[in-house]
């Protein structure tokens, strides 16, 4: 099974602030990246869970920006979530996983048909926001 690749980046500060962003598809550069459009429909947030910022970050002043990456599937769920920055707090990424691991999508079609999807996803935390 081929999984369709799209450069896709959802920002979302952890407490609440903001709204799922989708910020343009285009390939990592291969022969084979597809644009949406035409034949393609791409994946809508249907249900997304707020990460919540932890405790023990808030009160030791911790901030950062958690990067995911996952595949969605043809279920529209994420699929085996990877932290992508390991310089970052791992309450945050923890966190992150968590509530990004809930997420539901619709899936992704190509033809019609359901595919799965290679995706990027940034959490922020910043203390800022979460007064």
């Amino acid at each position: 099974m081929s999984v369709l690749r799209f450069d896709r980046t959802a920002v979302e500060n952890a407490e609440f602030v903001g709204e799922f962003l989708a910020e343009g598809f285009g390939g990592f550069g291969s022969d084979n990246s597809v644009s949406v459009g035409g034949n393609v429909q791409a994946a809508k947030i249907i249900t997304k869970v707020q990460p919540v910022y932890p405790d023990s970050a808030k009160s030791a002043g911790v901030q950062g920006t958690v990067v995911l990456h996952t595949v969605i599937g043809m279920d529209g769920k994420p699929l085996s979530l990877r932290v992508m920055n390991s310089q970052i707090d791992p309450d945050l990424a923890r966190s992150a996983v968590e509530a990004v691991s809930q997420w539901r999508y619709t899936p992704t079609l190509l033809n019609g048909e359901p595919i799965e999807v290679d995706t990027t996803i940034t959490v922020n935390y910043s203390l800022e926001s979460s007064n």
